[in-house]
């Protein structure tokens, strides 16, 4: 009498994300235990009840529209304005190098003491 061979649950296998999901959602509506569905779909308990965590942690992700209106009638002004503890402000209203900005705030920052 042959017998197919079982996977073994000691050899680590690469599972993709929709295979995990697959497991996930055949568990959820086969009404078996945690322990009961590793056992009929050779699945390591630990490995699967991580990804148990991670469905149940996580809602699959989608896409939101979000209205944008072509004509703001009230414009947030260009630029940046950084404001430091010791009340000092900075307006720059037309960054065109973020890097040399990010420079210069490290550079002021240096110079005041404050980190």
């Amino acid at each position: 009498m042959a017998t197919a061979q079982q996977p073994s649950l000691h050899k680590k296998q690469f599972r993709t994300p929709e295979e995990k999901r697959r497991h996930y959602e055949a568990w959820k509506s086969s009404g078996l235990s945690r322990s009961a569905y590793c056992k009929q779909a050779h699945l390591a308990p630990s490995v699967f009840c991580k990804w148990v965590r991670d469905f149940e942690d996580k809602p699959p992700m989608s896409f939101v529209q979000i209205p944008v209106d072509a004509n703001p009638r009230h414009a947030p002004p260009p630029g940046i304005e950084i404001k430091f503890i010791n009340g000092l402000q900075c307006r720059f209203t037309h960054v065109q190098d973020v890097k040399l900005l990010v420079q210069w705030v490290e550079a002021l920052q240096h110079v005041t003491g404050h980190q």
